[in-house]
């Protein structure tokens, strides 16, 4: 399965629906500057894995309410697919149980 970064919205609405916060301050929490939040907003760059935990780990920390799925969607097509295997009956656990 592929998962794709929301990118600029996903950014966006976390900083301003989770942490009610300036970009200033979401720079800080991320350890970057306003101008690289700024441009991960817009879309122009994407944040490392690291960067994006900071924030997470940030949000737990605040006891914000917090779903790792803001960072992660699926793209249409694998949607599609997803429900057509869902629909067959698939089993779509991992091997091993996991």
């Amino acid at each position: 399965m592929v998962f794709m970064l929301f990118g600029m919205n996903a950014l966006l609405r976390i900083r301003k629906r989770v942490f009610r916060q300036t970009q200033v301050v979401m720079a800080g929490i991320a350890g970057v500057d306003q101008s690289t939040w700024s441009r991960w907003e817009r879309g122009v760059r994407s944040p490392t894995l690291e960067e994006l935990g900071r924030v997470r780990s940030e949000a737990i920390r605040l006891q914000l309410p917090w779903d790792d799925a803001f960072f992660f969607t699926l793209s249409s097509k694998n949607k599609r697919q997803r429900a057509t295997s869902q629909k067959r009956g698939a089993d779509l656990t991992p091997q091993g149980g996991r």
